[in-house]
């Protein structure tokens, strides 16, 4: 290509798979990088970055050096609306909520899995209705690549047509895909998404009324770390107000997310900042309603449980709440398991005085605490954050665990259990393990 502006960087970082300093871009394209980083206060390299991130996850672009420059100024303009709405006031449609993550959901899940059967299912029943609703596009062979027919255009591609298409999948024997509501472009078939559980409220609200939400992170941000407990603000696209009733605590998210998290307590005022430490936010009665101690566990499965029906069996799922006792079995080590995604997942118990006297001595005076491969490596649950520094915690220690309730038999009785989907550990409730992974007596020698 002609005139080419070779992108230089002091930050030799691979991006989206490119290493910026072997990325060759048209000036054209990099005048747009310059003026949109100016136009919108951000980094030049953070624009760049966006877009070669974009063109490898939505076009399967490797080499954008080998491009035409036509190409990539279109791919470019696309960017640039989803850009905007990742910038870090998190887009006009986008809304400030404060408070805290509490936990992650240990599955992922794809988020477009519905869209692509009705796609199916509407383009084998009528082909031409289905593409006159501007919602799918048909592969059809061109030489020796794909283009892709729509109801206003053609749209040409460069992947070749003895492979399929990276985001093609089949209806009736033909490659269709799905095109954007308001782009008209194609779609990938899967968007992986997870959800992220967070206590708090629009900043505007959070002083008369904090809420546990669900906030759905797709995409890069599926996988992303969160501290627990820790207070930030984040931003976020509340649910429409005619969502269905199991939908309205989700809150949907922009493409970047997780860069956009703010650590911060700066929300409130500085004489109330103390309230938001995690061990008063988390167990403050006068502020949430989800604190359930110890020995209420059971009771709370018995009235707060939900039934639902999968496939014509009736199942039954316990609330969340954020419970605290003294951990009296730990085990650090990953157990191998077909029940979690990550084929892993580790065990510890709690126990309480209150719990005690309650059951009496026995196995009974114990919740068991499951937690999943991704709360593990997305929250650190079996460390305390100490400013910068992280300590290990180990037995005897007090930590506060937040999932969701169940209940086992054991010796003929049943007990509460919990599915962790986050812990804090205060450093100052806690026993510092030595030797990162010794969970015998004689750590407290």
């Amino acid at each position: 290509m002609d005139n080419e502006y070779e992108y230089d960087d002091v930050e030799q970082e691979n991006v989206a798979g490119f290493n910026r300093a072997s990325v060759n871009l048209p000036e054209s394209v990099m005048i747009r990088v310059q003026k949109h980083a100016e136009r919108t206060n951000e980094k030049t390299d953070v624009v760049l970055d966006f877009f070669l991130e974009s063109i490898k996850k939505d076009y399967g672009c490797d080499n954008p050096h080998e491009e035409d420059e036509d190409l990539l100024i279109d791919w470019f303009e696309q960017c640039y609306v989803q850009l905007r709405r990742a910038t870090v006031s998190g887009g006009s449609n986008s809304t400030a909520f404060v408070g805290c993550f509490i936990g992650v959901d240990g599955n992922k899940r794809d988020r477009r899995v519905n869209m692509v059967r009705r796609a199916q299912r509407d383009f084998t029943m009528d082909p031409n209705a289905a593409i006159d609703s501007g919602k799918i596009g048909v592969y059809e062979k061109a030489g020796e690549f794909w283009k892709i027919a729509t109801v206003n255009d053609s749209l040409e591609t460069v992947e070749p047509v003895d492979s399929p298409p990276s985001m093609g999948f089949l209806a009736d024997g033909q490659y269709i895909c799905l095109l954007g509501s308001t782009t008209g472009r194609p779609m990938a078939k899967e968007l992986m998404g997870r959800h992220y559980f967070f206590l708090g409220n629009e900043e505007n609200k959070f002083e008369s009324e904090i809420l546990l939400w669900r906030v759905d992170a797709t995409g890069d941000d599926v996988d992303m770390e969160v501290k627990i407990g820790e207070p930030c603000k984040i931003f976020v696209r509340p649910p429409n107000e005619n969502a269905p009733e199991a939908y309205r605590d989700i809150l949907g998210t922009g493409y970047g997310f997780s860069e956009k998290i703010d650590y911060t307590d700066s929300f409130v005022s500085e004489s109330e900042r103390r309230f938001l430490h995690p061990s008063k936010y988390l167990v403050s009665k006068d502020m949430h309603n989800l604190f359930t101690p110890l020995e209420d566990l059971d009771e709370a499965y018995e009235s707060l449980s939900r039934t639902f029906e999968i496939n014509g069996e009736q199942g039954r799922s316990g609330p969340v709440v954020i419970t605290k006792g003294t951990v009296n079995r730990l085990s650090t080590e990953a157990r191998e398991t077909q029940y979690d995604q990550s084929g892993k997942n580790y065990v510890f118990n709690l126990t309480s005085v209150a719990l005690q006297s309650q059951y009496g001595e026995g196995r009974a005076a114990e919740v068991g605490c499951w937690v999943s491969g991704a709360c593990h490596d997305l929250t650190k649950p079996f460390v305390a954050r100490d400013e910068d520094s992280e300590v290990e915690w180990a037995e005897k220690s007090t930590v506060y665990v937040i999932g969701r309730v169940g209940v086992s038999v054991k010796d003929n009785e049943r007990v509460a259990k919990l599915t962790v989907f986050g812990v804090y550990a205060d450093p100052r409730r806690i026993r510092p393990r030595i030797g990162g992974g010794n969970t015998g007596q004689e750590q407290f020698n």
